[in-house]
């Protein structure tokens, strides 16, 4: 069975990691640079997402943008 963390980040895991603040993940979920999900009041942020963004891809959510 997989876990939902197989597939996503916190929003704190994806500052860390992307290196930036919280804050700045919370605006870019808001304004749909990164692909997220909320449960239960958690936002989830797809890893392919951040994983583009650490690896200077632009995002799947940029495709057209």
């Amino acid at each position: 069975m997989l876990t939902i963390t197989e597939h996503f980040y916190t929003q704190g895991e994806a500052a860390v990691i992307i290196g930036v603040e919280r804050h700045t993940i919370a605006r870019w979920v808001a304004s749909g640079r990164l692909k997220a999900q909320r449960v239960g009041g958690i936002v989830f942020i797809e890893r392919s997402e951040v994983d583009a963004l650490t690896e200077g891809k632009v995002p799947a959510s940029h495709g057209d943008r």
